[in-house]
């Protein structure tokens, strides 16, 4: 199944597109996608749990430094479950 064409849920993949997209942003997203496509789900989980990071900003207002989310992580646990499942 090829997600980028996809248009309804299914029971592998609950999400559209547009809610895959959403967390990453379209080029992180673009990879992550390609990778589904392609039927490596070893490498989108690794992929996806990357993303587990937030940017703080400084006094001045600027992106500082990146900090280790535990929410963010929490979530890619639940996102990375469908790519879990044995076809």
């Amino acid at each position: 199944m090829n997600i980028f064409q996809r248009t309804k849920a299914s029971p592998r993949f609950p999400t559209t597109t547009s809610q895959v997209i959403a967390p990453w942003g379209a080029r992180n997203a673009k990879d992550v996608l390609a990778f589904a496509n392609k039927g490596e789900y070893q490498k989108v989980e690794n992929e996806m749990n990357r993303f587990v990071y937030i940017t703080e900003k400084g006094k001045d207002g600027k992106p500082s430094k990146k900090k280790f989310s535990n929410g963010l992580a929490n979530r890619r646990k639940r996102e990375v479950v469908p790519f879990q499942i044995k076809p």
